[in-house]
């Protein structure tokens, strides 16, 4: 059971990278939200697409479900998908699916190592909709632009809540690994303001960690 799940695994990685460097990301033909973090940070998808490799081949070795696997390849399909149709109006759309796929194959996933990918691709692409969604809201209104609150503490709260859950029904490390993507966007925003954005969602998630790890301590 191992061998399929580090099979199917590795199949949705392989595709998403070969999709992220074939296709890309057409930014020329984007708006830019304010809120949106530099472009090195976009560099994420490096680390990503190293954890997908590790993650996988952790699965060979290791016991973890078969759902998890073909949940986080979904996800790989769907952010796959989203580089096709990024210039279509609900494209959007397909990054809400695929974080929500890989959170779920991340809550499946008790290992840590092989929890890394989903938890990190969680995170990024939760980041991501909320910058996919102030496109479509730049789109739909003439030109208006979105109130970067609005759109981004909604998506922040919901990653505070998609880590805290992680680890009580996954691997209880890996709520750091789905906030890792806040920090990293709080270090390459534009300005102090946006990057209070990200730290305070991250700070909240190591805050939960560590009270968490405080109380297994205790009760021991």
């Amino acid at each position: 059971m191992s061998s399929a799940n580090g099979i199917v695994f590795l199949i949705g990685s392989l595709l998403l990278i070969i999709s992220s460097l074939s296709i890309g990301v057409r930014s020329q033909e984007f708006v830019r939200p304010n809120f949106q973090p530099k472009n090195v940070a976009f560099s994420i998808w490096g680390i990503i697409f190293t954890l997908s490799i590790v993650s996988g081949i952790r699965l060979f070795f290791v016991d973890s479900s078969l759902p998890s696997s073909i949940l986080f390849a979904l996800a790989c399909v769907s952010s796959s998908l989203w580089l096709i149709v990024q210039n279509q109006k609900f494209a959007f759309l397909l990054l809400y699916a695929g974080a929500i796929l890989s959170f779920l194959a991340s809550c499946m996933q008790k290992d840590f190592i092989a929890s890394l990918a989903p938890s990190v691709l969680t995170g990024w692409l939760c980041i991501a909709s909320a910058i996919g969604t102030a496109m479509y809201f730049y789109a739909a209104n003439d030109g208006k632009e979105a109130n970067k609150y609005a759109v981004t503490l909604p998506f922040a709260f919901l990653l505070v809540l998609a880590s805290i859950t992680v680890s009580i029904v996954g691997n209880k490390y890996a709520c750091l690994s789905v906030a890792f993507p806040l920090l990293w966007t709080a270090v390459f925003s534009t300005s102090f303001e946006n990057a209070t954005i990200f730290l305070a969602p991250f700070v909240a998630c190591v805050a939960f960690f560590l009270g968490k790890l405080i109380k297994c301590n205790i009760t021991r």
